[in-house]
């Protein structure tokens, strides 16, 4: 069949070129060790290597890439993360219809729930192997095995937890974590906490409208977090453990009145993911705040990112296609980039 365009057939090959060597991740990506050679004409190849990296950056165009299901879940899903090993687990709920709960999922079998929860989200995995996993009115600390470790309720001040929403790990073997308050509550009073080591919870700072996703950079000197309400990224200093400098905006998104910004993940050159919840996007920004690029992310509601896979070259999704109560599903996107791990820890 004439290459369209071309109106000629590509030459035949003399001899079939050998298969590549494929390695498989948890969850089903593939990825050549090597280039397979097509029979391509000069300028198509010329097309497609503008079309992967047309504006010097060296993240594909958004005309390439395709999210790609690769799991189905019950209800909502969020806090997608992976542990040492490469397994994948992602928080499920919303759906009144269908237990709550932190599933497993391993290549070429359904998710399993791995420990129930009441509307879990964020989650991260200790240099210990345990994980901490953000849920309604609490943080739990959970050990490899899926046995609950510790129920954190309070801050130190006595201040009740309210609905813990996303979780970032800092170098000196604590975390941040975002509390936005329960969303009709009305009150516009979010808040950005601090756990150490040893799981003693302070409140770091409040008067957000609506705290959601964050991360803190790879030196740990900064912490990115967005605010569902308004758009808005921060870039916030960080003095000490716990103990922050002035917020400062980095960055407005396009279209968040409409929707709103979630879960967050970085990539080795210091790039920044955003789930765009509402529009079906991931936004992806430079550490000026400047929007490089908007990825279609399979979900409408897309609640969170991470990086896995082999070479960490692939980004997963969570989210719905649709409304919260109903059910959730994890795409895959292949950018070719290498991501941070999500149970990397940043310098201290």
């Amino acid at each position: 069949m004439p290459l369209a365009g071309h109106g000629l057939r590509p030459r035949t090959l003399r001899r079939r070129a050998s298969r590549p060597q494929l390695k498989r991740d948890p969850l089903g990506a593939s990825h050549p060790r090597f280039i397979h050679v097509l029979p391509m004409r000069p300028s198509w190849l010329l097309s497609l290597a503008l079309a992967c990296t047309a504006r010097g950056d060296g993240l594909p165009s958004e005309a390439v890439v395709t999210p790609i299901k690769v799991a189905d879940f019950p209800g909502y899903s969020e806090g997608i993360v992976f542990d040492a090993a490469g397994m994948a687990y992602a928080s499920v709920g919303r759906n009144p219809d269908s237990p709550h709960a932190v599933y497993r999922l391993q290549r070429e079998h359904p998710p399993v729930a791995w420990v129930a929860l009441r509307i879990p989200n964020g989650h991260k995995v200790l240099r210990d192997g345990s994980h901490v996993i953000a849920a309604e009115g609490v943080i739990v600390h959970v050990a490899p095995t899926g046995r609950v470790l510790d129920s954190l309720t309070t801050a130190a001040v006595g201040e009740h937890l309210r609905r813990p929403n996303d979780i970032a790990l800092d170098g000196h073997g604590g975390f941040y974590f975002t509390d936005p308050g329960l969303p009709d509550s009305g009150s516009h009073n979010g808040k950005l906490f601090y756990a150490d080591s040893v799981f003693r919870i302070a409140l770091v700072t409040g008067g957000f409208c609506y705290p959601n996703g964050l991360v803190v950079r790879v030196d740990g000197r900064l912490l990115y977090l967005d605010d569902n309400c308004n758009g808005r990224v921060y870039r916030i200093p960080i003095v000490r453990p716990g103990v922050i400098g002035r917020p400062a905006v980095l960055a407005t998104i396009p279209d968040s009145t409409d929707a709103g910004l979630d879960g967050m993940t970085l990539d080795e050159a210091g790039r920044i993911y955003i789930a765009h919840n509402g529009v079906g996007r991931v936004e992806v920004l430079d550490t000026l705040g400047r929007l490089l690029r908007r990825y279609q992310a399979g979900n409408l509601l897309a609640s969170n990112v991470a990086f896995g896979g082999p070479t960490l070259g692939d980004l997963y999704v969570t989210g719905s296609p649709g409304a919260k109560s109903g059910p959730g599903a994890l795409f895959r996107l292949h950018l070719g980039v290498r991501g941070r791990s999500s149970s990397a820890t940043p310098a201290p």
